[in-house]
């Protein structure tokens, strides 16, 4: 999907990434994936398993946005995962076969209404959207920084895509996906 930026004002090139992550959670929400959330800051899960990501390139002129292309992969009706324990794909969730074709069909209108109808300046309506799909928000989880793994609680995301977090009782911080990544066990 490609998208020309030229004359939108995008307050962070992060709504970007909820808005297609909103986007392609309510498509699959019509397709029957149950349980959908985004594990920061771009992977898409059912049920814990991941279902789907997205990869993200801008292109700035003069420090303004102009395009983004964006990438988006899902697990359509792949059976077996062997070096993936904690994917699955839209088939094993939906309990039902779906074609790419009809996949695609069903997710790109609200693809087109996530670049081209949302406004990108409101951003707090935005991210709390996100964050309300946001996976083990306000769960103590496991997370690896500097080669350690780490236990942390999620409480949101900045309007520049840092994750917050509480590490203990009153210390909260912000993280970016150079600093952490979040695991998939707790």
């Amino acid at each position: 999907i490609y998208r020309d930026f030229r004359g939108v004002r995008v307050p962070s090139p992060f709504l970007i990434s909820v808005v297609i992550s909103l986007g392609i959670i309510e498509a699959l929400e019509t397709l029957q994936v149950p349980n959908l959330a985004v594990k920061w800051p771009n992977d898409i899960l059912s049920c814990d398993q991941k279902v789907g990501g997205i990869l993200i390139e801008n292109f700035y002129s003069k420090g303004d946005l102009k395009a983004a292309v964006i990438g988006i992969g899902l697990n359509v009706s792949q059976d077996t995962f062997d070096h993936a324990p904690f994917a699955a794909s839209i088939k094993q969730l939906s309990g039902r076969y779906w074609s790419v074709t009809e996949v695609l069909e069903g997710l790109l209108p609200f693809l087109e209404n996530a670049l081209y109808a949302e406004d990108f300046n409101e951003s707090k309506f935005l991210l709390d959207r996100y964050q309300s799909k946001l996976w083990k928000r306000n769960k103590r989880t496991s997370f690896l920084e500097a080669g350690e793994i780490i236990a942390a609680t999620p409480l949101g995301v900045t309007l520049e895509g840092k994750l917050i977090l509480e590490l203990e009782e009153n210390q909260v911080v912000e993280k970016d996906t150079q600093q952490i990544k979040m695991l998939y066990r707790d």
